[in-house]
């Protein structure tokens, strides 16, 4: 994918994605120099070499994407250390969310809108039913109860990244836990309850194996479909179209 290709796409949501291997551990000093003081501050901070990665590689798998469609080098695009929607030098008006599990990194942004991703990776060592009856309201449990094995482990997944994709849409983000966010029950399987008046919500589910991810979006400029793109993170990065892998549109209003 050619960066000319890349800079036609502004007006429509971007996904990029990578997947954390051994060549990014082995690189991991080689990026430190793009990020800002107070995000190597940040890095050196944690204790977990996995999280410390997530960190470091999203960052990087951002400002790659910004400069891929901008033309500025990754040095350019700073970042405050805290929070997922953190773009400071924003002078573009864009939206930006990032996410990371497991051993995937991924973000999305988008100019004039409002965006949100979340990726979560599926284990099976995790009870889901009963955090669906912590954090899910009594109706979404009973949904959630009509379907059973491989169907009701992903429907689980599913729920839940689209309830913090739609909330990351919001600059309050997560704060106040997912019961905010209301899931209907309808012929296509549910729908996000939104706000009276509240800019109608798209939602796309993208195919990551292993994996559940879910992008939102709201915007008055633009309603199509995300572009996607996969980076391999080396001491450089390459990139190709993902786009073939948005396996489902979710809703829209």
């Amino acid at each position: 994918m050619s960066l000319a290709t890349v800079l036609k796409l502004k007006s429509q949501p971007q996904v990029w994605l990578a997947e954390l291997t051994e060549h990014c551990e082995v690189t991991s000093e080689h990026w430190l120099a793009a990020l800002t003081t107070d995000e190597k501050d940040r890095y050196a901070r944690f204790k977990s070499p996995i999280k410390a990665q997530q960190f470091l590689m999203a960052r990087i798998l951002c400002r790659y994407a910004l400069s891929q469609n901008f033309g500025h080098a990754l040095s350019f695009w700073e970042m405050a250390p805290e929070g997922t929607t953190n773009l400071i030098n924003n002078n573009y008006k864009l939206s930006l969310n990032i996410s990371h599990s497991g051993r995937y990194v991924c973000c999305v942004f988008l100019q004039h809108g409002e965006v949100g991703i979340d990726i979560e990776q599926i284990s099976k060592r995790r009870d889901y039913m009963a955090l669906a009856e912590q954090y899910f309201s009594p109706a979404e449990v009973e949904h959630l109860q009509n379907f059973t094995g491989k169907e009701q482990e992903l429907l689980f997944y599913r729920m839940w990244t689209t309830k913090e994709a739609y909330l990351k849409t919001d600059q309050s983000g997560v704060t106040g836990g997912l019961s905010r966010v209301g899931l209907l029950a309808c012929e296509n399987g549910y729908r996000v309850q939104q706000k009276h008046g509240e800019l109608p919500c798209s939602f796309y589910a993208i195919d990551v194996e292993g994996y559940c991810l879910t992008v939102a979006y709201r915007s008055r400029h633009s309603h199509e479909q995300p572009a996607v793109f996969k980076a391999s993170i080396n001491k450089e990065i390459t990139h190709y179209d993902y786009s073939n892998k948005i396996e489902c549109y979710l809703n829209s209003h």
